[in-house]
């Protein structure tokens, strides 16, 4: 009878054990792939707005080839023809017409009037004066010489003065046999740089963004500053960091192929997945990279099926084990010991890898779009009467150092500036306020004018109250911000972030903060603006005071990891040394020959463990001094497990001495002390590992 109900016992937790994991399996896939597909829809809509540009720059070239051949154009007229074109179009960098030859007159050989824009304003040129693009070495010419219209590969252009892409047409006078070559060629070029700017508005899941790849795997966009002005090519980045993986991938998609792929991304060593799609009729492809534990969130359903999972499955082996070996006491113990092991190993790494969600409420700003959603949404919600649109004032932020001085409070130097109209300083006073700062130094470092625009920097030095949450040390992660006023902040003035003053705005780039950024212990995973809605019970004594509820207040966040080995060696290895000493102690006190061979006794037991109890609590009291925080840590549980198994090595030892004839103390020596030790201390710990991280 007792072996049926082990037997259905073991099948009942197996059962729970595979529905557990299936379950957690087939939701987690479903709900990643719901998310997958809404950043494929956001990679696709970008690829068709910026297919739908581009397809603009094929329609101007066309238009005026077939009027040049139709013969309502002529050579006289073209390059007024041009300043039209370019006039009507703001988005067009330049437009030009490059004649073969003696095509445009017979004495004349080379002719190519070019119309583009510099600092908003157009310039016209004459490319032949520049070089003779005639020549072998000037691909763009030679190529649509021979050729119908087609897309060029990105490149520096020596008249442009810039990175550029271009269409070009070739096209025939109306007098000219379509037998020869063509009579020259239409050009119209566009400005990688206004590409780029787009692209940075391309708004992916926290962490993402977007690559722009030339059919030749060159990268014209990417959020790294080194590898787009260098138009680095994917397959050389593919074979210097011996990546299979991003060499498959960019085969597929310099193919025009459409799909994903997860991989290991060898530039910003992170796992995440990769969306590519074709541009119709170009050979471009835009790639779309999203960090993968973006999209692989962890709800409170899934931790409690993993729960469920490991716990069925503890307890399936532990039933098997007594099934079929036959020293199953020992057995026992030692398979408990190293799953739990296993399992708190697994929680630690499990929690690494979850996103930290240090305020709820905060909304991540990741281009122009998604801050105009928020004061959108502020005028529209907003108690305070607010109808009239706020004034924005462009915010950015360069972080030089951070020093974390305690548990709540770090001082963090940098500069600050912010862009104001002329329109807008005649009415307001530039100037920025910290609202956590204890201490701060803020200096006028400089003064710049741009046409109707001020850009004003200050260098401050300021000592930030903020309280971190140190409840998981040693595998915490923190998250420092930057809370930011308008000096007027009576007003209706909202900050926003000035994201066209950074090359890449992707958080894991690391935008404004010092590239040899040093914060001992720490790790920096991402920084990034964002908006937190803050509520206030009080005007201040403002009457007319604005941004009572519902504000939108900017912030700039650091999230930092604690690197894990300093604690490892200065905290847990003396405690497992201990508990090693304590296990021992209670192994070796058994029989009467035994005990005294090793002159074990009570006495020495105790005292021993007077001993170990010092050199653990002079560690315990220096973590509390170390951290300075009113809660307790996760490291302090290890403690107070270890200060209750050296209670138990004492009592233990005791009741040993006192009632050696005591049926479950003589029971094999004290045996179920010494089976017991290590599951039941690793059990606690992993209890409470599991509803700390988890």
């Amino acid at each position: 009878m007792a072996k049926k109900i082990i037997s259905l016992s073991m099948y009942l937790f197996f059962a729970v054990f595979v529905v557990s994991l299936s379950g957690y399996y087939i939701i987690n896939k479903i709900e990643s792939n719901e998310l997958r597909e809404k950043q494929r829809q956001k990679v696709l809509s970008e690829r068709d707005e910026i297919d739908l540009f581009l397809h603009k720059l094929v329609t101007i070239g066309e238009n005026i080839v077939e009027d040049i051949e139709s013969g309502s154009e002529t050579k006289e007229s073209l390059i007024a023809r041009l300043k039209k074109e370019i006039d009507k179009d703001p988005e067009v960098f330049g437009i030009g017409i490059a004649f073969a030859p003696y095509r445009y007159s017979a004495d004349t050989k080379l002719f190519c009037p070019y119309y583009k824009k510099v600092n908003g304003t157009h310039e016209y040129s004459y490319v032949e004066e520049q070089y003779d693009y005639t020549l072998p070495d000037c691909e763009w010419y030679n190529n649509a010489i021979s050729h119908d219209a087609m897309w060029h590969e990105p490149f520096y252009g020596r008249n442009s003065a810039a990175l550029v892409t271009l269409y070009t047409v070739p096209f025939y006078l109306p007098d000219t046999d379509r037998n020869t070559s063509p009579d020259g060629v239409i050009f119209v070029t566009y400005s990688l740089d206004a590409l780029r700017e787009k692209m940075k508005s391309l708004s992916l899941e926290s962490g993402g963004y977007g690559v722009l790849l030339s059919q030749s795997g060159k990268m014209f966009y990417h959020p790294n500053t080194e590898i787009m002005y260098n138009l680095k090519n994917i397959f050389e980045v593919a074979d210097e960091y011996g990546s299979e993986d991003l060499r498959e991938l960019s085969e597929h998609a310099v193919k025009g192929e459409s799909g994903s792929k997860d991989y290991f991304s060898v530039i910003n060593y992170l796992d995440v997945v990769v969306f590519y799609e074709p541009f119709e009729n170009i050979g471009w492809s835009l790639l779309g990279v999203v960090i993968k534990e973006e999209i692989e969130k962890v709800t409170r359903r899934d931790k409690l099926l993993v729960f469920m999972s490991l716990l069925s499955f503890v307890c399936f082996l532990h039933l098997l084990a007594y099934r079929v070996l036959r020293n199953r006491e020992w057995t026992l113990s030692t398979l408990s010991s190293l799953f739990l092991v296993t399992a708190i190993i697994f929680i630690w790494t499990y929690n690494q890898h979850l996103p930290l969600n240090a305020n709820n409420e905060e909304h991540l700003l990741a281009g122009e779009s998604t801050y105009e959603i928020q004061i959108n949404d502020y005028i529209k919600n907003s108690n305070n009467n607010v109808t009239e649109r706020p004034v924005t004032i462009p915010t950015g932020v360069f972080v030089q150092s951070v020093e974390l001085k305690s548990a709540i409070n770090f001082t963090i130097t940098g500069y600050i500036w912010q862009t104001y109209t002329d329109e807008q300083l005649a009415t307001i006073t530039p100037g920025v306020l910290f609202p956590e700062a204890e201490d701060i130094e803020l200096e006028k470092e400089y003064e710049k004018k741009y046409g109707d625009e001020t850009v004003i920097g200050w260098h401050f030095n300021a000592s930030i109250r903020e309280r971190f949450d140190y409840s998981k040390y040693p595998f915490d992660r923190e998250q420092l911000w930057l809370r930011m006023w308008h000096r007027e902040f009576d007003k209706n003035i909202i900050l926003t972030p000035d994201l066209k003053s950074y090359d890449y705005i992707n958080p894991y780039f690391l935008p404004g903060l010092e590239k040899d950024f040093v914060l001992p212990g720490w790790k920096i995973i991402k920084t990034y603006f964002s908006y937190v809605k803050n509520d206030y019970s009080t005007n201040f004594g403002i009457r007319d005071y604005k941004g009572q509820e519902n504000f939108p207040e900017l912030y700039y966040n650091i999230q930092i990891n604690r690197h894990f080995i300093n604690p490892f060696i200065t905290d847990l290895v003396p405690i497992v040394v201990v508990m090693l000493m304590l296990f021992a102690t209670v192994a070796l006190g058994r029989r009467e020959d035994i005990a005294g061979k090793i002159g074990f006794n009570s006495l020495a037991v105790v005292s021993a463990c007077s001993a170990l109890f010092f050199v653990v609590i002079y560690n315990h009291v220096n973590i509390r001094t170390e951290l300075a925080t009113s809660g307790i840590v996760y490291m302090e549980y290890f403690y107070f497990i270890t200060y209750a198994a050296i209670l138990f090595v004492s009592v233990n030892s005791i009741l040993v001495s006192l009632f050696s004839k005591n049926k479950i103390i003589a029971y094999k020596d004290n045996l179920f002390a010494r089976l017991l030790f290590w599951p039941v201390s690793l059990g606690i710990i992993f209890l409470i590992t599991y509803f700390v991280f988890l």
